[in-house]
């Protein structure tokens, strides 16, 4: 075999082994980024969740205190 051919089947080898790098290296990549963008819709399903919650505790103590504030009687001072 003449040696300039085995340089060319060498230097083809490398460059299909790095396409096949390149290309599951973009794959994993992609993956990674479907599951980050899944994690990031529930983290935003999930603060609405919490304040929806938050907002409601925050009305209940609201009446609470003005509840609170009207039913209460001032000390009298003898």
């Amino acid at each position: 075999m003449n040696e300039n051919f085995i340089i060319t089947i060498a230097t083809s080898l490398v460059a299909v082994f790095f396409g096949l790098l390149v290309a599951v290296l973009g794959w994993i990549g992609n993956k990674i980024y479907t599951s980050l963008e899944n994690v990031s819709r529930g983290l935003r399903d999930m603060e609405k969740e919490l304040m929806l919650k938050l907002t409601d505790m925050d009305r209940r103590i609201t009446r609470i205190e003005s509840v609170h504030h009207a039913t209460m009687t001032i000390p009298k001072v003898k």
